[in-house]
């Protein structure tokens, strides 16, 4: 069976490119019998798909935030717990709820007011150390988080 090379070049060929993702693999040489159908990405190279890989990593770290409040400890967690930052209960001197720009984006990012750690949405609560640094906690319920830290603060 005659098969087109993307150079136009006419033969018995067993591999048969396409443009894009798709990939013949036509062992036997029969025409009508597709032994092999396999999906890729052609042209990728090793820097890329690092990228990729990384940026999915990324995802997967910063996709969820929990925050969790001990007795003396406020501890704040993205994804599967690989990344925490904590903060002594005692080194807090206050908390507010606060929106976020839009243009501060997610996940842990300097802003002008501070380290800020969000997953999602622009609400937050901001809390300020003893030593003046600020931290902005991104949160979907900021009137229940700065409730809890004031009661764990006021203790």
């Amino acid at each position: 069976m005659q098969h087109r090379s993307k150079s136009g070049e006419t033969g018995d060929k067993t591999l048969q490119t396409y443009p894009g993702w798709l990939r013949d693999y036509n062992v036997d040489g029969d025409s009508n019998n597709n032994d092999c159908l396999i999906m890729g990405i052609e042209g990728v190279d090793n820097i890329s798909l690092a990228v990729i890989i990384i940026i999915g990593i990324l995802l997967v770290f910063t996709s969820t935030l929990t925050v969790t409040i001990f007795p003396d400890i406020l501890e704040v967690r993205f994804g599967p717990a690989l990344l925490r930052f904590k903060f002594k209960l005692s080194d807090i001197v206050s908390c507010q709820r606060v929106k976020n720009k839009w243009s501060y984006g997610f996940g842990m990012r300097n802003t002008p007011h501070g380290q800020l750690y969000a997953a999602s949405g622009l609400e937050a609560v901001e809390i300020t150390l003893k030593d003046g640094k600020k931290y902005r906690i991104g949160t979907d319920a900021p009137w229940d988080l700065s409730k809890a830290i004031e009661r764990a603060i006021s203790k």
